[in-house]
């Protein structure tokens, strides 16, 4: 065990200093993210598989030097990942496919993260953590899921059903009479700088 320990120390800082000398030589700007791929059960510490908080978080570790409130304020994920080395190469992700993506850029501004959806009879309940006070969000809503079942040809239509002051942190919404017969929904938050996703039943 100590040996894998001390030879993975050692291939990561390769890798590092590889990533220096680019960024020194090369005029290069490098983002390096190093994590695990799961976390461990509570009550052993060495199991995983399931889905407890403690087995779903990762351990990070990054040289990204503008890190905003959300990798600070909360537990970065896997998820979170994408959406961050996105921001960092400059790609801008279309709002079809950035309507389906589960994380939080760690990088640059974010208005918004760590959403809650929750539906009663026809009454959605969504929450969300701001990270400013100024500014709004919209919510959609969509019964379908076209997107996962035939790809970025088939979109889902969404529906603006609210756009609240951010720092409200929370809206209650009937949800539109043509949906009244639908079972499932996925609800998107959007903020000026990110927008978060949530799937409710009833």
């Amino acid at each position: 065990m100590v040996d894998a320990i001390a030879k993975a120390d050692r291939q990561v800082g390769e890798l590092y200093a590889a990533i220096r000398y680019r960024e020194q030589y090369h005029n290069e700007e490098w983002m390096f993210i190093v994590i695990t791929d799961h976390g461990r059960d509570v009550a052993t510490g060495f199991s995983h598989g399931g889905q407890s908080e403690r087995e779903r978080g990762i351990w990070i570790a990054t040289n990204a030097k503008n890190l905003n409130q959300h990798f600070h304020a909360h537990t970065p994920a896997i998820v979170d990942i994408l959406p961050s080395m996105a921001r960092h190469l400059g790609v801008s992700i279309p709002t079809i496919q950035r309507y389906e993506l589960d994380g939080v850029p760690f990088i640059g501004d974010v208005s918004i993260a760590d959403p809650t959806a929750k539906l009663e009879n026809n009454k959605l309940t969504i929450t969300w953590t701001p990270f400013s006070r100024e500014g709004k969000v919209k919510i959609y809503v969509t019964p379908t899921d076209n997107f996962n079942k035939s790809g970025p040809g088939n979109a889902d239509e969404y529906a603006l059903i609210a756009e609240v002051d951010l720092a409200k942190r929370k809206v209650e919404v009937e949800l539109p009479e043509a949906f009244a017969q639908e079972q499932a929904f996925k609800i998107v938050i959007e903020g000026e700088h990110n927008a978060l996703n949530r799937w409710v039943k009833r």
